[in-house]
């Protein structure tokens, strides 16, 4: 199936054996592409390369493949005969430098199946001279930890991280716009972040400001609670496990958090200059949020979000909400194979993405100025599908000047 990341074989960068080599067919042959993330500390400079069984890949070459960069991501595709069982690795260039688990042990090799023209996510956790984590937080840049901050409305506590710009300390009269990610503990740590992958959010901000690609701003990382799918559901659905306290994380997040930050920080506070980004639930509670506190929050990022909680609660809330009171830019993806269908017209979550879009350009947004929406081929319900296509979300809410 495409995008999982299971491996059954026992190849790895000590006492490689080549693979059977796949038969190659031209006739027979399709594009299968490799979409690569990579852990934090990565060297910029090192390029990439693919190494497995296929003729293609060298096979077992540590430099069989280089990967470019596309839209913010890294890949490459390779022409496969149909049916063909694909084992394959990332490496830096050399065995020493294979990918491993965020640890530094080994792992075993990928695989996939080619069943047709495919994309297939991978997360690497990190590398042979370089584990990603090994108890060491692998933030970039100025990132503070606030600690955990008390809530009244939710009646509980939660870390929040700050991400601050380079530069920051420099002019003392610069302002910023902020972005609130749900689900904090994703977005810069692979330490803390589920399964040792991480949205990269600090890394992906410089880059895309390096290249004058977005403006620089304020990240502020919100975690999550064991009470996340009630706090991040703003109706009940007990089909899908209740919810409904979504109300209350927004007024967290508008009336508690948010002044903190703004005091504490030198930011641009405006509707127009201040985001909610999350995926799944959390991109539920940033469209919901964008409605509830419409006067705080301008700016949404929905990655996946799960628009179909309570009977299309949040659809029909987008339909009545007053003008005045819809968020000014509004981005709404979602993945192919979230769901486990074959291709996105049979994918129930693209038809909800088709279905709230065309909703939206009923209501007046205009794709491409005020509303982004995106259907991404490929690619799962996860981290590593979320922070692949994060860097499109900032470029679109927070462009160059």
């Amino acid at each position: 199936m495409a995008g999982t990341e299971a491996g059954t074989s026992a190849h790895g960068a000590a006492g490689m054996q080549p693979g059977a080599s796949l038969a190659s067919d031209p006739a027979a042959c399709v594009g299968v592409t490799i979409l690569v993330s990579v852990p934090a500390g990565t060297p910029p400079s090192d390029p990439l390369w693919l190494t497995g069984n296929v003729p293609a890949l060298g096979p077992w070459d540590p430099r069989g493949v280089a990967l470019r960069a596309q839209n913010g991501m890294l890949c490459a595709t390779l022409e496969l005969p149909f049916g063909a069982a694909l084992e394959f690795k990332v490496t830096r260039g050399s065995w020493d430098t294979v990918e491993t688990a965020a640890s530094g042990e080994g792992v075993p090799n990928r695989t996939h199946t080619v069943t047709g023209p495919e994309t297939v996510h991978v997360a690497v956790a990190g590398w042979g001279d370089r584990p990603a984590t090994n108890g060491v937080h692998t933030w970039s840049g100025d990132v503070r930890h606030l600690g955990r901050i008390e809530s009244w409305w939710l009646g509980n506590a939660r870390d929040v991280w700050v991400y601050l710009p380079p530069g920051y300390d420099r002019d003392a009269q610069r302002r910023y716009p902020v972005v609130y990610f749900h689900d904090g503990q994703n977005v810069f740590d692979a330490m803390t972040a589920f399964a040792g992958v991480e949205w990269g959010a600090d890394e992906t901000v410089e880059r895309l400001v390096a290249l004058g690609a977005m403006r620089p701003v304020i990240a502020v990382a919100v975690a999550n609670t064991s009470e996340r799918a009630q706090e991040y559901s703003h109706v009940r659905d007990p089909e899908r496990g209740g919810g409904g306290c979504a109300d209350l994380y927004v007024k967290f997040l508008a009336k508690e958090l948010k002044p903190r930050i703004d005091s504490e920080f030198r930011t641009l506070t405006g509707l127009a200059h201040t985001a909610l980004v999350g995926s799944s639930l959390g991109g539920l509670v940033s469209l919901y949020g964008g409605l509830a506190a419409w006067e705080k929050f301008g700016l949404v990022g929905a990655m996946s979000p799960a628009l179909e909680w309570g009977d299309r609660d949040i659809e029909h809330r987008y339909e009545h909400a007053p003008t005045a009171q819809l968020p000014l830019k509004l981005w709404v993806d979602m993945g192919t194979h979230e769901d486990g269908a074959a291709n996105a017209d049979a994918s129930a979550n693209v038809l909800e993405l088709r279905r709230f879009r065309e909703l939206l350009v009923r209501r007046g947004y205009v794709e491409g100025v005020s509303l982004a929406t995106m259907e991404v081929d490929g690619a799962l319900h996860d981290e590593a599908a979320w922070a692949a296509r994060l860097p499109n979300v900032l470029r679109f809410l927070f462009p160059p000047e």
